[in-house]
């Protein structure tokens, strides 16, 4: 089966569409975790950022420069914390 691709007016087949589908759907994912409110990061958006797993995020917000919040089970970090602490052990070259 072909799709018509409405920006260019190519033809797409069933596979390139799936695969356009999924690049999208991880788009989306991706900028849903970069949602900040104010000063504060939620803690999957530093996850994403640092590449870490629960272990080292866990490890992370413990801290003593960095300052959370906990709404429930949500972590929230604060964002001059996290920029002070990349400060605080950048090496110079």
């Amino acid at each position: 089966m072909k799709f018509i691709y409405p920006l260019k007016h190519e033809i797409m087949d069933k596979t390139r569409l799936d695969r356009l589908e999924s690049k999208i759907t991880e788009l989306t994912k991706l900028l849903r975790n970069q949602v900040s409110i104010g000063d504060w990061i939620p803690r999957n958006s530093i996850k994403f950022f640092f590449d870490y797993g629960d272990t080292q995020i866990r490890n992370l917000s413990k801290h003593p420069t960095i300052i959370t919040s906990r709404i429930k089970n949500r972590l929230f970090f604060k964002r001059q914390s996290i920029i002070d602490f990349l400060e605080e052990n950048k090496k110079k070259d």
